[in-house]
């Protein structure tokens, strides 16, 4: 009994011995590498490793074991007799300059092999080749590996050109620090495309006064479009530029494919009440404003088309209407704090919304003579003619308002506007849109009725309002009387239950200077100078 236990332990032991040498064997196996690692075609393979191990052998060895076969990185020989499976053929060198990592940019063995120059110089010294590229290939534009091409990259973006000119080593250093994270196209143009071996552009500084013409001006475009800049300058893009700048904006001419200045303003009433045809604001608030607004510079290209609709008659009378109603008379509405011209609210696009505000709060008691110089919260004569007058025109005949003493608002128009001005005694008709003035007053006609009396529009107390005159012989119950009552009652229903305010004496007729516009600036493509009033009120409504 005690042998056959002795024959038991012994062949246990057995067993655990054979499992030992069995499982040191598997764990040899699995660390050892596989049958067809190549250490030298391993390293020589792998950038990043070299970084790490340099000329260690045992690390990428290591390496593979560890990490390299679960990457699924390929450490097999390379096929024949390629001497990248028997030595190392790179010499490790950091490709960090500055803080700069060369590396996207730069490739040693490249850059030896492809300039026999350098070849010639340094060997196989890569450390020198680096070293050569750093101080001198870069400027000279060589290529430091077979991906990067300095002149494509640079030709390619305009962007980078605005930053970097003419300077090559900042876009070697752009791509290897960002370009590449980018995603930017570095390789070389198709063929034996020119660009692949020089700059195609010459830089020019676009940004004058703190604007950047970048976005409106290409210069290879602006020569190439006209050909007496093309005679005059050739191929100089500065001249081009200055050219562009100091004649071009003023003559209209396109800076570029994509930007159309009288498009631009076709496009845009509020920039056509504001500029009117100052071409050069047009180019600068696209190039300050409207691209980032998303604004577009293409369509219709006639030469400001939208003068004979925004400068007429019918226009100028309509802007008449937008106050009528809801803006009270106050005293100085309209002028600025020091009662010297034009207020903040005469030389703003829209109905100020004060003004409507203040409506609202007052009832059928208001006196104005409460609210004197309360500037914001309605409007007097001349401050009411100046608003209209903005809004028809903004800054396109002054850059300080049109609001003036009523006592002169027809001497100052008619020289401004290049207009007539016609003395009280030798009125003979009333045009829509004419400017009738006197000491102390200022209102907007719209014509004379069959019977003689006048339909207007003006700010007088208590309210903005419709007006007519009676006839010249006195008679109150007179067409241009009843068509302000009817007017007003059926648009302005809560100012005409408030405010008896449709007619005024018979001194409108007689004691008044008349401005008629000169049609080549407030123009009449509408016909309302050969319209009774009723029938601009009609169309003025639409009805």
């Amino acid at each position: 009994m005690k042998k056959i236990k002795i024959l038991s332990y012994i062949a246990l032991f057995s067993l655990i011995i054979s499992l030992f040498f069995t499982l040191f064997e598997g764990v040899s196996k699995a660390d050892a590498p596989q049958v067809d690692f190549n250490v030298y075609a391993y390293a020589n393979r792998y950038e990043d490793l070299q970084k790490v191990y340099k000329e260690n052998l045992a690390g990428y060895e290591e390496h593979y074991n560890k990490y390299g076969k679960k990457e699924g990185r390929n450490a097999g020989a390379y096929p024949g007799n390629d001497e990248r499976n028997s030595k190392l053929l790179f010499v490790y060198i950091s490709r960090i300059n500055n803080g700069v990592d060369y590396t996207a940019v730069f490739d040693p063995i490249y850059y030896l092999n492809t300039y026999s120059d350098i070849q010639k110089a340094f060997g196989d010294d890569q450390q020198k080749a680096f070293a050569h590229f750093l101080n001198y290939g870069m400027k000279e534009g060589r290529r430091g590996n077979a991906d990067f091409n300095v002149y494509a990259y640079a030709n390619r973006y305009t962007d980078l050109q605005k930053t970097f000119g003419n300077n090559l080593p900042l876009y070697y250093r752009h791509y290897a620090q960002f370009g590449k994270r980018e995603n930017r196209n570095c390789s070389a143009y198709a063929g034996s495309d020119i660009r692949n071996s020089k700059l195609n552009f010459t830089y020019v500084n676009r940004v004058v006064n703190g604007v950047d013409y970048s976005a409106g001006f290409d210069a290879i475009y602006y020569l190439n479009t006209y050909s007496d800049l093309k005679k005059a300058y050739g191929d100089n893009q500065q001249k081009a530029f200055d050219h562009f700048l100091n004649y071009g904006i003023k003559e209209g001419r396109r800076g570029t494919a994509d930007f159309n200045v009288y498009s631009y303003a076709n496009n845009y009433t509020d920039l056509q009440k504001a500029y009117g045809t100052n071409i050069s604001s047009y180019y600068n608030h696209y190039l300050k404003y409207g691209i980032k607004e998303g604004r577009t510079a293409s369509g219709n290209d006639t030469k400001f088309n939208f003068i004979n609709s925004r400068t007429s008659v019918k226009n100028y009378l309509k802007e008449a209407l937008s106050p009528v109603g809801t803006t009270l008379y106050v005293y100085g509405g309209g002028w600025n704090e020091a009662d010297t011209g034009t207020g903040t609210e005469a030389m703003s696009y829209g109905v100020n919304p004060n003004w409507k505000a203040f409506f609202d709060k007052n009832d059928s008691s208001y006196n104005y003579k409460n609210t004197m110089y309360q500037i914001h919260n309605g409007l007097d004569c001349s401050g009411y003619v100046g608003f209209v007058t903005y809004q028809v025109f903004g800054n396109t005949y002054s850059n300080r308002g049109y609001v003036y003493k009523s006592t002169n608002v027809v001497d100052q128009y008619s020289k401004m506007f290049n207009s007539a001005y016609i003395n009280r005694y030798n009125i003979n008709r009333y045009y829509p849109g004419d400017i009738m003035g006197t000491n102390g007053h200022v209102f907007i006609a719209i014509g004379k009725c069959s019977d003689g009396s006048l339909l207007f529009m003006h700010a007088s107390p208590p309210v903005v309002s419709l007006c007519g005159t009676p006839t010249p012989s006195g008679d109150t119950d007179s067409e241009a009387v009843n068509l302000a009552k009817e007017y007003m009652r059926k648009y302005y229903r809560e100012s005409y239950a408030r405010y008896n305010s449709f007619m005024r004496p018979t001194s409108f007729l007689t004691d008044y200077n008349q401005m008629h516009w000169n049609r080549s600036v407030l123009s009449d493509p509408d016909g309302y100078d050969n319209m009774t009033p009723r029938e601009i009120l009609q169309d003025l409504f639409n009805e």
